[in-house]
């Protein structure tokens, strides 16, 4: 009788923290998908590193993706013919009374510097 209850109490710990961290995980994914289609996007086509870095902002804020500033996103030119974003953010959250998860999450994309400069 006393192993059911150890699986039971592990099983409803692991499914209390899945669904504390799962929004996080599918907020991240949206992240990402934007991240990477930046570079395809007709908006992006030669807009300057500041003026792409305030659309990723100002597309995080119609997304509903907050916490994320001008220090989570960088815009490099690493070349003349490559240019990179990268997404750098973390998220703290409470799983039960003072447990809480750290979450690091990080995207870099690199292009064709022609595409958006």
């Amino acid at each position: 009788m006393l192993p059911r209850v150890i699986y039971f109490l592990m099983i409803a710990s692991l499914a209390i923290v899945a669904l504390r961290i799962g929004p996080s995980y599918i907020e991240f994914r949206d992240v990402r998908e934007f991240v990477q289609s930046v570079p395809t996007s007709v908006k992006a086509q030669g807009l300057s590193r500041r003026e792409l870095r305030s659309m990723i902002l100002r597309e995080f804020e119609f997304r509903s993706i907050e916490g994320l500033t001008r220090e989570n996103v960088t815009v490099e030119r690493l070349s003349l013919k490559e240019t990179q974003i990268q997404i750098k953010y973390e998220r703290l959250v409470p799983i039960i009374g003072n447990l809480t998860a750290a979450l690091r999450f990080v995207e870099t994309v690199s292009f064709p510097a022609g595409s958006s400069s």
